[in-house]
Formats: structure tokens, C-alpha cells, sequence
């Protein structure tokens, strides 16, 4: 969970919220930095490496993570200071996460 996030779910995770958010394109480095971000978080919260490595496949991750990320990356684009994260993104991801037995 700790190496680089494969180029191309970064890309492919911007495209996803470029989809979900309002107004001109633009700022696409912008967005594939906060994908990365969502991408690594994601992975961290699950517990888990979501994103194959080396070779990036988006789409091999479940459609509800995929579905949080692009949330959490349009949540930080909209620049919302002071604001938590949406709790629909805590809600999607959960399913998902693996929870160690002691």
C-alpha cells in the first residue's frame, strides 16, 4: 500500500470525478494529484491494495470504491475548507474493508 499508484488509475480515477463535477475542464494535473490521494486513501481505509500493480487496471477495482474515490476527488476539487469528507464515501468504501481477528 505504500508504492506509487499506477499512472494509469490515476487517470482513469480523474476521469471519473471530471464526470461527476460541473463547470469547464481544466486543472487535469490538479485532479490526478487528489486522484492519487483518494486512490491511496482508499487503500488505506480498506486495508488493502485495491489497484493491481505495476499495471494500473481501474477496473478491477469494485464499482463502489471506484464510486468513493471519484466522490472524495470531487469533494477536494469543490475546495470546501473546514468540511469532513462526504460520509457517503466511509459508506461505500466499508463493505470493502478487511477487518484483522485477533
Amino acid at each position: 500500500m505504500d508504492e506509487e499508484v499506477p499512472a494509469a488509475a490515476v487517470i482513469a480515477a480523474a476521469a471519473s470525478a471530471r464526470a461527476l463535477m460541473r463547470g469547464p475542464p481544466g486543472e487535469e494535473v490538479v485532479l490526478e494529484a487528489m486522484a492519487q490521494s483518494a486512490i491511496a486513501l482508499a487503500e488505506r481505509f480498506c486495508g488493502r491494495v485495491l489497484v493491481a500493480r505495476p499495471d494500473g487496471d481501474w477496473t478491477t477495482v469494485p464499482g463502489p470504491v471506484r464510486q468513493g474515490v471519484a466522490l472524495l476527488i470531487q469533494h477536494l476539487a469543490e475546495d470546501r475548507p473546514g468540511d469532513l469528507p462526504p460520509a457517503a464515501v466511509a459508506a461505500l468504501w466499508r463493505p470493502h474493508r478487511h477487518a484483522r481477528l485477533l
